[in-house]
């Protein structure tokens, strides 16, 4: 079953396909050993409210959540994806949640695709709630080393797998507004105790097959591109110096500068019963991130149009009333089953209401449901109900958000579990059975 990723809301590259000659990443396959004592937060900020979109983030992120799942083997309940919304104050929390999640002798992945800015040798990642003032952008960045400490509270292993560049522009190729704030000496060091592999500093924006280069190249050495590469045996492991080797060496081919790889990776596999043969690449490859906005869809976007259409109102209130918020229910929400459909909830009383609902009224040609959902109470005492779907359509799975927002006057405070289902129902019921 192959997931796309789409319906976040004006990001429509995102469920498009390649109209150059680079292949397109092969799909996750199952590793051969699970690792449960690892955890991951899986971050990609796509959508900033005061700075330049990037390009392919939500996609990037959503590769490598798969890439976790199915080929490290980690539980998906332990693992968190952080995509619309994902403020600093929801990264925070994801990482440390996820650190203590982990155990001793553990992994604790934090990957993050986004913007980025290193200032005085410190590495910042910038959340959606980023600030566009210089003065003001510091204080709602999170460094990596906040982080670390975040995801060492279990005795895991931080390990930073980061896509963001830390450069003066950002993925779309846009300045960000920090040049002043720049700093483009190389990384010396990973967090204490830590692994940390990157785009190196002021690396420019470059997409391939509609992926961060860095990503794409990470990805498909992960699912096996870079099983035997240079002296190493294709034995189905990846080892940290396989993929870094190989993601290097294919950078170099695309007149891409290499990534960067730091911290002890000694005896350590970042897959196993994993190969692929290794693509031919070339620099015509690579494309501005722009670019991938421009390629033909891969199947008929009519759903994914029309559940848009229907979150274009919400967003725009979303965006006026509530900053930084989005993203996974937290991990300790008790999850309901109702025919069909399966999903957690803050709100204890929405998750029931919700999967009976849309078990009843959504499509027959849709077989299966997972959603999470979670109410906030933003700036301007509003009521922010934000809701996650994966819908299983035709065979595809197809990634859905569902954002409203009511005002402390409305009858409908906060959105009921029917308003929620009839804004899918509505759009999708023809669309479904046709």
């Amino acid at each position: 079953m192959r997931r796309v990723a789409g319906l976040v809301p004006s990001v429509a590259f995102l469920a498009t396909t390649r109209a150059f000659s680079a292949p397109a990443l092969p799909e996750a396959p199952t590793g051969r050993d699970p690792h449960p004592s690892d955890a991951a937060v899986v971050i990609g900020v796509e959508d900033y409210f005061m700075l330049p979109d990037a390009p392919a983030a939500t996609a990037d992120a959503q590769a490598v959540r798969d890439t976790l799942v199915s080929t490290r083997g980690i539980p998906q309940d332990r693992v968190t994806l952080l995509t619309q919304g994902a403020s600093r104050e929801r990264i925070v929390a994801a990482a440390r949640a996820a650190g203590e999640l982990a155990s001793t002798g553990g992994t604790v992945w934090l990957y993050f695709a986004g913007h980025g800015v290193q200032t005085d040798g410190t590495l910042h990642l910038l959340g959606a709630d980023a600030q566009a003032d210089p003065a003001a952008l510091l204080s709602r960045a999170i460094t990596v080393d906040e982080l670390a400490r975040e995801l060492r509270k279990g005795g895991g292993r931080p390990m930073f797998w980061l896509d963001a560049g830390f450069g003066p522009n950002g993925r779309s190729g846009r300045p960000l507004g920090h040049e002043e704030l720049h700093d483009a000496s190389p990384v010396s060091a990973a967090p204490s105790g830590g692994i940390l592999w990157m785009t190196p500093t002021g690396a420019g924006p470059r997409a391939v097959d509609g992926h961060g280069a860095f990503t794409y190249l990470s990805v498909g050495a992960l699912r096996g591109w870079a099983d035997g590469h240079g002296a190493a045996p294709e034995d189905g492991t990846i080892t940290p110096e396989e993929a870094h080797g190989w993601a290097s060496e294919a950078a170099a081919r695309l007149d891409l500068t290499p990534p960067l790889l730091l911290g002890d990776t000694t005896a350590l596999a970042w897959a196993t019963g994993v190969t692929a043969d290794p693509p031919h690449l070339s620099a015509n490859d690579v494309r501005p991130p722009e670019a991938a906005g421009d390629q033909p869809t891969k199947r008929t976007p009519d759903v994914a149009q029309a559940a848009d259409d229907i979150l274009g109102d919400a967003r725009v209130s979303l965006r006026r009333m509530a900053v930084g918020l989005g993203g996974d229910a937290p991990l300790d929400a008790d999850e309901v089953q109702v025919g069909r459909v399966r999903g957690r909830s803050e709100d204890e009383g929405l998750a029931p209401a919700l999967a009976e609902h849309l078990d009843k009224t959504l499509p027959s040609g849709i077989t299966a449901v997972r959603f999470s959902a979670f109410t906030s109470r933003p700036p301007l005492s509003a009521r922010l109900v934000t809701v996650n779907l994966d819908v299983e359509l035709d065979g595809e799975v197809v990634a859905f958000l569902v954002e409203g927002v009511t005002l402390p006057t409305s009858p409908n405070w906060p959105m009921t579990a029917e308003q929620i289902g009839r804004m899918l129902h509505d759009q999708l019921a023809g669309e479904a059975t046709r």
